[in-house]
């Protein structure tokens, strides 16, 4: 039976967070040496685009500084360049938006990638600032074709660098079959992706990728190198 669920649900269910922000954000340790720091950008006023509340913002700045982990990824549903939407009833403190939640982000060096999502597309931004680099990982949407998800490997090469590798990955279900067996996951799978194929305007997109993949200018691992700011390098 399906069951409602309420904001913040998903991350007692799902997640091991030792550190709960407010307005739904939350901390946890990936590794020993990594933390994801999740932030809920949905403005609880109204708008589809996103912003932080000031609360939000102060809690983060106190998280860099009370823990200790080298390692930070920053996770939230709207990409940088939505964090737009400054609505607020009147009487109620002001938003915080893209521009200041990149600076903030950018002044703590521990802080190595930023994934984001919601606009139903793949993106790597590159935001930099005096020698300092972080990357943004745009991820597409599972509801739309290909249905891919995304994979991001932190490593260190040899002269101690962080490199951040990062590709798209298609699931493994079938492209056809005789016959749907809606019992099976991966056939269900397949015939969600089949499916996703007859969204209005997908097909002439469809068409742009293929061409793109035969050309051969189609990357399918994007790598970028990071200064390892633990190591002061």
């Amino acid at each position: 039976a399906r069951q409602y669920v309420e904001a913040g649900d998903f991350r007692r269910l799902h997640t091991r967070a030792d550190r709960v922000g407010p307005d739904h954000s939350f901390s946890a340790l990936i590794t020993p040496e990594v933390r994801l720091l999740a932030l809920d950008t949905v403005n609880p006023h109204g708008g589809w685009q996103g912003s932080l509340s000031a609360d939000q913002l102060s809690w983060m700045d106190r998280l860099f500084d009370e823990t200790d982990e080298p390692y930070v990824i920053v996770a939230s549903h709207h990409p940088s360049w939505n964090l737009i939407n400054g609505y607020v009833p009147s009487g109620v403190e002001p938003r915080v938006l893209g521009a200041q939640v990149i600076e903030s982000l950018l002044d703590e060096t521990r802080v190595i990638a930023w994934l984001s999502g919601h606009v139903h597309r793949h993106a790597i931004t590159e935001h930099r600032r005096e020698g300092r680099l972080l990357p943004e990982f745009t991820s597409a949407s599972l509801i739309d074709w290909p249905q891919q998800s995304r994979l991001l490997e932190i490593d260190r090469d040899l002269d101690g660098t962080l490199v951040l590798t990062s590709m798209a990955i298609d699931h493994g279900g079938p492209a056809s079959a005789p016959r749907w067996d809606l019992r099976d996951p991966r056939q269900l799978a397949g015939l969600s992706r089949t499916i996703s194929r007859n969204i209005p305007g997908v097909r002439e997109q469809i068409t742009r990728f293929n061409q793109t993949a035969v050309a051969g200018q189609r990357p399918a691992v994007f790598g970028i190198r990071v200064p390892d700011a633990a190591l002061g390098r």
